[in-house]
């Protein structure tokens, strides 16, 4: 064929056709492609798998009809204008992400199938961009771990929609909002699933948030009338620290990306850091966090190491999340720092105490009872209390919940004991340090509550 370009006003003309004929063309190339389990090796790879004894490639269509199971071995992209649907009923047409698996939905794309998971050996890959639509009836049933990684544009993502059961094992999830506008909402969907008895109750192996945003994923967000779902929630742009003042304290901005302390409403992310001390009044309030990029321990270091100093006061309110590596009192002088738990929070360390210093731990009650601690590295020096003094306030608890709270859940051993222990007036209770939790699992944990009645004397036995 040949194409020759006029001057003038007939150019643009020129072009046009140009363009249209390039449409037509990618048309043409573009085809459905239908199993046929034709090789009986289950393999997407194996071209007599399919019609024609051709596999698909980007660009393509597929069909699947039924099959106990299709294996997607290579990468494939269900790209724009193209789909990935079944003539099979129900799960009936089971696709399998083997390891060497790389899924792509594209945006504007579509996937409307039965059954998918990920099975036989971990790694395979399934990515959703933005402005596509997928629809599955069930997902998972496996300990099989993929990646699925949602990739947001300014408005948010491709909401997953399944009508059954949603089980992702040991999968990671990543979702990139390096493109996300945070003015068009705080919460992302992203799996809305049928309901609570569909969900099976499992969480992601790893949650990994980028693009400068963090957020608290939550697997039962309420879309309406009972309608849950796997959301993001709380997407917020952190203050992160970067020890640029050199001096280890909050207060110094230079200390903070963007020279901004963090205030009251703010999530904060510290970096790999020797050592950094809260020195002022701070609470990490509901849907806000203190977390880490580097919660790592080895015989060399902290990955985190956060020191609550005198003047400094860390407050975890109900719905807010902290979980950091490393976390001590580093006072210097004898009345310490202060850390308030509300009841309703989240709160993990790996390593706490390690230090002679005091701090004042008060948890708060509600009326279920007290957000627990959990401290996940094994042996007697990794949860250490010397000299803290811990106050619980039962003020609001309803001792119809039960006469045993646990306070501090630790891997297997901890170490030391409050200096002063103290209940709200009317209470009385014992502190058992090696509180057995079933199969010796232990803890810290208030035992024997008793609501005294008006007047009397409270004691922590």
């Amino acid at each position: 064929m040949r194409i020759m370009l006029v001057k003038g006003r007939r150019l643009k003309t020129v072009v046009i056709l140009l363009s249209s004929l390039a449409a037509v063309m990618t048309g043409m190339q573009a085809a459905t492609v239908t199993w046929d389990d034709g090789a009986e090796d289950d393999n997407w790879s194996s071209p007599t798998n399919w019609v024609g004894d051709v596999s698909p490639t980007n660009g393509d269509s597929v069909v699947l009809t039924a099959t106990l199971q299709s294996r997607l071995d290579y990468a494939w992209t269900i790209e724009n204008g193209q789909s990935l649907t079944t003539t099979a009923p129900g799960s009936g047409d089971e696709l399998v992400l083997q390891s060497d698996s790389d899924l792509t939905l594209a945006t504007g794309g579509t996937m409307d199938i039965g059954f998918m998971r990920p099975r036989y050996s971990s790694g395979g890959q399934f990515t959703i961009e933005p402005g596509a639509s997928l629809n599955t009836d069930a997902y998972g049933l496996s300990t099989i771990a993929a990646t699925i990684t949602f990739e947001a544009d300014a408005q948010g993502v491709t909401t997953w929609t399944n009508t059954g059961q949603f089980q992702m094992g040991g999968d990671d999830l990543v979702v990139d909002l390096s493109s996300y506008d945070l003015a068009n909402g705080t919460d992302l969907v992203l799996v809305d699933y049928a309901s609570t008895n569909d969900f099976a109750g499992q969480t992601f192996g790893s949650v990994t948030v980028t693009g400068g945003k963090i957020g608290r994923l939550v697997y039962d967000y309420d879309l309406g009338g009972g309608d849950l779902a796997i959301a993001l929630t709380d997407i917020v742009v952190p203050v992160i620290w970067d020890d640029g003042a050199g001096d280890d304290y909050w207060s110094s901005p230079t200390n903070w990306v963007d020279d901004l302390a963090p205030t009251n409403g703010d999530s904060v992310v510290l970096t790999n850091t020797t050592q950094s001390f809260l020195d002022y009044d701070w609470t990490i309030e509901s849907g806000r966090s203190l977390a880490a990029d580097s919660a790592v321990f080895s015989g060399s270091g902290y990955g985190d190491d956060l020191g609550i100093v005198t003047g400094g006061s860390l407050t975890l309110a109900a719905g807010g999340t902290m979980n950091i590596g490393f976390m001590r009192p580093r006072s210097n002088a004898p009345d310490g720092g202060n850390f308030t738990i509300e009841a309703g929070a989240s709160l993990n360390t790996m390593v706490y105490g390690l230090s002679t210093k005091e701090l004042n731990i008060t948890y708060l009650a509600d009326v279920a009872g007290v957000t627990t601690w959990f401290n996940s590295l094994s042996g007697a020096d990794k949860f250490q209390v010397e000299g803290d003094n811990l106050t619980v306030d039962l003020s609001r608890y309803d001792i119809g919940n039960g006469t045993t709270l646990v306070l501090v859940d630790y891997a297997d051993a901890m170490s030391g004991a409050f200096a002063s222990t103290n209940l709200t007036s009317g209470w009385t209770a014992d502190l058992d340090y090696a509180y057995d939790q079933g199969g010796g699992d232990l803890a810290i944990a208030l035992t024997n509550i008793v609501e005294l009645p008006k007047g009397m004397v409270f004691t922590i036995r």
